[in-house]
């Protein structure tokens, strides 16, 4: 599944302050049965185990669906 982060995987903010988020990565599924099952590998468990070796600010994930046709 492809992986997008922001310019050098950090986030930016429109106001120039510093941003909210430090990473951002998107993860594309072509749907929500695909995305469960991926997520329900061995190998993204291993990568779920590894975020308290960096993500020290803490985590926030957000699932979204895509909708119509563009």
């Amino acid at each position: 599944f492809p992986i997008s982060m922001g310019k050098g995987g950090t986030t930016t903010s429109t106001d120039g302050k510093k941003p909210q988020f430090y990473r951002q990565a998107e993860l594309y599924f072509p749907d929500t049965a695909a995305a469960r099952k991926g997520m329900a590998t061995e190998a993204f468990k291993k990568v779920g185990d590894d975020f308290k070796n960096f993500a020290t600010g803490g985590l926030v994930g957000l699932f979204a669906v895509e909708t119509g046709t563009e």
